[in-house]
């Protein structure tokens, strides 16, 4: 009986759902489910970084149709499915931005935001809750790629509509 308690002490925080949500601007996120509820979607990537989704700002059809593709029985032979990968798929995601290079310690992420916002030429529109201080170097990476990485690391979500990127919790 005390190996069982044990076993299952030990083992049970190991065993994590993999999990994918695609948001509704077609980025899909690949992590293990933290917690789910109602309102929002918590999960942690592959780097360690914890991503929130509130519900709306999720595409539910086609995070279905992502999760169900994962647990489709493989239709390949099992030798196949048992290769092993020695380097990691590159990202699918292609970042179009243009490259940028900049260097900010402690500054106001709202103020990221307006420089993006400089910086592109687009009209940026940053929720009140929007609060934080960020410290990065970057050198010759995509303006969106930037985005998209400053958002993920601080759970904020985005969108692009036209000329306008709307920043929110």
């Amino acid at each position: 009986m005390f190996f069982r308690v044990l076993f299952i002490i030990l083992l049970l925080p190991a065993v994590v759902l993999s999990y994918t949500v695609v948001r509704k601007d077609g980025k899909v996120f690949n992590g293990d489910l933290i917690d789910q509820n109602p309102a929002e979607t918590t999960i942690r990537g592959k780097d360690g970084v914890i991503v929130k989704f509130r519900a709306d700002q999720i595409d539910w059809q086609k995070t279905t149709a992502e999760i169900q593709k994962k647990e489709a029985p493989p239709a390949e032979p099992r030798l196949q499915a048992m290769t092993f990968q020695i380097h990691p798929p590159l990202r699918k995601t292609k970042w179009t931005g243009e490259p940028i290079s900049f260097d900010f310690k402690d500054i106001d992420i709202r103020d990221f935001f307006r420089f993006i916002a400089e910086l592109t030429g687009l009209n940026m529109i940053i929720d009140p809750s929007v609060k934080g201080t960020l410290t990065m170097k970057m050198t010759e990476v995509p303006w969106d790629q930037v985005l998209d990485l400053v958002c993920r690391t601080h759970g904020l979500g985005y969108e692009i509509e036209g000329n306008v990127i709307s920043v929110d919790r």
